[in-house]
């Protein structure tokens, strides 16, 4: 039995897991990992009001035949895969209130769950914190839910190999805020999910024990 969680929506990618490219690090947020959720995915910022006087709105969307689940040994595709990933983030860049929801079926692991199927709602979590750069934008995780939801601690989603450089938030004086009024890209999305220690050793066969809780960093191909 394995284990995997990986997801891609839209023209960005989603991924949930420890399957971490080498890049995908933002000051504050987890790195991205496995098991995880890749996809494309369509990725909107806001502002919201003259200046962003009343902060931005971010809405990421996919629904993609490109999606996949992955742990450090297996990728499984994601059929009927849905991404929604919504924010609101004040002129301070706090994250106000913000949730990622990924839905679909993932038939390749019915077995080895026939009485918790794979489908429907795979995974769901609260967005609490925010980090960019001119490449990556990405939120910490929290509050999970779905199939893919298991104990563990915070992760992330990042929104990477952006088409269009992202240009920041404003977060200065309203005179300072010359800035986008809507932007929009397509992305990687790469969503990084908890998955029990208990879980990965029987999906491992006891194999990797003594690399229980570390992740496998997956490194972006060149």
């Amino acid at each position: 039995m394995s284990i995997p969680i990986k997801t891609m929506v839209g023209a960005a990618a989603l991924c949930l897991t420890s399957s971490v490219y080498a890049a995908t690090v933002l000051p504050g947020i987890p790195p991205a990992g496995e098991p995880s959720f890749e996809n494309s995915a369509n990725v909107y910022f806001v502002a919201l009001g003259p200046h962003a006087i009343f902060g931005y709105q971010m809405v990421a969307t996919g629904a993609v035949d490109d999606m996949t689940f992955n742990n450090s040994a297996s990728e499984y595709d994601v059929e009927h895969g849905r991404f929604l990933a919504t924010a609101h983030i004040n002129r301070q860049g706090e994250v106000t209130r913000g949730q990622v929801v990924i839905t679909g079926a993932i038939p390749e692991l019915y077995d080895d769950y026939p009485t918790d199927k794979p489908r429907g709602l795979l995974f769901s979590a609260d967005l609490d914190n925010v980090a960019w750069d001119g490449e990556t934008v990405g939120f910490t995780t929290s509050d999970f839910n779905g199939w893919a939801a298991q104990f563990g601690t915070d992760e992330s989603l990042y929104f990477t190999d952006l088409s269009t450089p992202f240009p920041g938030l404003c977060t200065g004086p309203r005179s300072s805020c010359a800035t986008f009024y809507v932007w929009n890209a397509n992305a990687h999305a790469v969503t990084t999910v908890p998955v029990p220690a208990a879980v990965w050793l029987l999906g491992s066969g006891l194999v990797g024990l003594m690399s229980l809780g570390h992740r496998s960093v997956k490194k972006t191909a060149a």
